[in-house]
């Protein structure tokens, strides 16, 4: 797993945020290692997908410890919404066609660590996170 980091400072506060890549060019199902959140204020999934034959998603899973995990159901979908709906929240982050989407994680949720799962044709994923220090 790659990680870039890139240090800013904005308003007296020192930010950094990490660009996580979590699946480049996968073809087969597979799940990322932990990633820690510890700190972290806002988290984007980022995702590009060719499909082949089934559905393509990637699930979050969460946990305290890393170790016991369970599966994240508020991602907050890219789907446009009506004024009087709230957000959408969801499991999976699903391509049936090619594309690229994003999903980002509910910004009252204080999580520790994340894993993803991916597949079902051509992925790649980045985990954009934004840390305060």
């Amino acid at each position: 797993m790659q990680e870039l980091i890139i240090i800013l400072e904005v308003k007296n506060k020192n930010m950094q945020h990490r660009s996580i890549l979590l699946f480049d060019n996968i073809q087969s199902t597979a799940t990322t290692q932990a990633i820690s959140l510890q700190g972290a204020r806002a988290c984007t999934l980022w995702a590009s997908a060719s499909f082949h034959v089934d559905l393509v998603l990637i699930r979050a899973q969460v946990s305290s410890d890393g170790i016991v995990w369970g599966n994240y159901n508020k991602l907050i979908s890219n789907v446009t919404n009506t004024n009087s709906q709230n957000l959408t929240r969801v499991l999976n982050l699903p391509f049936s066609a090619d594309g690229i989407d994003f999903a980002s994680f509910s910004p009252e949720d204080t999580l520790l660590y994340v894993r993803f799962t991916g597949g079902g044709g051509t992925l790649t994923a980045y985990l954009e996170v934004e840390d305060i220090h």
